[in-house]
């Protein structure tokens, strides 16, 4: 049985804002935020996201979580406006 390990992080810049990133891919330190811009970019499935960052292409337990946050991603930038009737 494959186990998950999620680790997130926080980082506070100068002017007090935060930002949490939650680590996808641990073997190549991939974060949610570098599979969320590889979308904006263009990836579109597994393989150009693990061509463009490097997820998922060593042990390979990230795949299901990085294609997740991909979906996600997709839905929140991509979706389309619902029209009025």
């Amino acid at each position: 049985m494959l186990t998950s390990i999620l680790i997130c992080i926080s980082i506070h810049s100068a002017v007090g804002l935060s930002e949490s990133y939650m680590y996808v891919c641990i073997c190549n330190g991939i974060t949610d935020r570098d599979v969320r811009e590889a979308v904006h970019a263009g990836a579109s499935d597994l393989s150009q996201l693990s061509a463009m960052t490097g997820c998922s292409t060593v042990c390979g337990s990230c795949g299901d979580l990085a294609l997740e946050i991909m979906e996600e991603t997709r839905r929140e930038h991509f979706s389309l406006p619902l029209l009025a009737a």
